[in-house]
């Protein structure tokens, strides 16, 4: 559901928009133009009713993994939580170029339904930062690791320091109103690159007289 909608929600809120209240399931869908789309748009509005499922996509800000709950098609636990409770960079040290893996474990206190983890780390030379997301379905209680895989690259983004990394867990699409931050929490890399020696200087070499 949530990849689906991930391609195609802009796409049904502007069949709703356009065409407004549509009766029935098949109407509504057959605006798409794959015939695999189509049968998965009728599945989810099936599950919910014509008369539900249009209304999900009026809502402000809708997003793919609210959509999918009011639908019926993910869980919706009523109190999420989860704890970190470790989290690591390998390597510590590196130079431009590098690829850096962090890792993290997480004890899961209730379940959390599907959501995101934010990757964010911070450019120390122009103060900006990067961040990027990592979808998860969904985790019962119990103990678990993930990792995410960063590569730098060789120019003058990754100069010499140190670069903080924030990781965060959300319920629902991180930054939503709809979605709950379960945790986060920090850790760092550094960058150092070799010093070039300059390049040795050579005396002219007398010629005979």
């Amino acid at each position: 559901c949530i990849y689906f909608l991930d391609d195609y929600l802009p796409t049904l809120v502007k069949i709703i928009a356009g065409y407004g209240v549509i009766e029935t399931c098949p109407k509504i869908c057959g605006y798409l133009n794959k015939t695999v789309e189509i049968d998965i748009c009728e599945s989810l509005c099936d599950l919910v009713g014509v008369d539900e499922f249009w209304k999900i996509f009026v809502l402000n800000d809708i997003n793919p993994f609210y959509a999918c709950q009011l639908i019926t098609a993910c869980d919706t636990p009523k109190n999420p939580a989860a704890n970190f409770l470790t989290i690591g960079v390998s390597p510590q040290v590196g130079i431009s170029g590098d690829s850096f893996t962090i890792d993290l474990s997480i004890q899961v206190v209730n379940s959390t339904g599907p959501g995101q983890f934010a990757l964010i780390i911070y450019y120390t030379k122009n103060q900006s930062k990067y961040m990027t997301f990592q979808l998860f379905e969904g985790y019962t209680p119990g103990l678990y690791k993930t990792n995410f895989d960063f590569e730098t690259s060789k120019n003058s983004t990754f100069t010499n320091g140190i670069y903080p990394v924030t990781v965060i867990m959300c319920a629902g699409q991180c930054g939503t109103m709809y979605s709950s931050i379960l945790n986060q929490t920090t850790t760092q890399f550094t960058i150092n690159n070799p010093t070039e020696s300059p390049s040795p200087t050579h005396s002219p070499t007398p010629t005979p007289s």
